[in-house]
């Protein structure tokens, strides 16, 4: 059963001024902030991996990154107060809730997050899943994709 470490942040400050909106949106929150939003972000993302792999990670991707930048943003908005006529700020609210979905289902065993290398020992990538070839059947005679997908 794998286990649960300290926390473990899996992206940075410079993480969230490059990926979370504008710099206008970003400046509007100090550096410890940020920290701060990220640390508790990191900690959501930690419950959904602890279920699969033993923390702390010694590798991660970069939807890991973004996971952690855009779960931060919404914790930032919620603490500031949502303002619901900033249509950016309906959309971080959307990401967020995809993010959730995606956590469920890395804990679930239905999403694999890329480059994932826990501390087990286990050799790089071992816990993921192997790759399913995809087929692609041709059209039948006589068709072709326009007339196939035509309203």
């Amino acid at each position: 059963m794998p286990s649960v470490a300290p926390s473990q942040v899996f992206a940075t400050n410079t993480d969230f001024t490059n990926l979370a909106g504008p710099p206008a949106f970003v400046q509007s929150f100090t550096a410890a902030q940020i920290s701060a939003a990220l640390a508790t972000a990191a900690s959501e993302i930690t419950g959904s991996l602890s279920s699969r792999w033993v923390m702390p990670l010694l590798q991660w991707g970069q939807d890991l990154v973004r996971f952690n930048v855009n779960i931060a943003r919404y914790l930032l908005i919620m603490s500031r107060g949502f303002n619901p006529n900033n249509p950016a700020e309906e959309a971080y609210i959307s990401d967020y809730d995809k993010i959730r979905k995606i956590l469920n289902d890395i804990a679930n065993n239905r999403y694999t997050p890329d480059q994932i290398q826990d501390s087990s020992g286990a050799a790089p990538f071992a816990n993921a899943p192997a790759a399913t070839p995809h087929t692609v059947s041709p059209a039948p005679p006589g068709t072709t994709w326009g007339t196939n997908f035509r309203r």
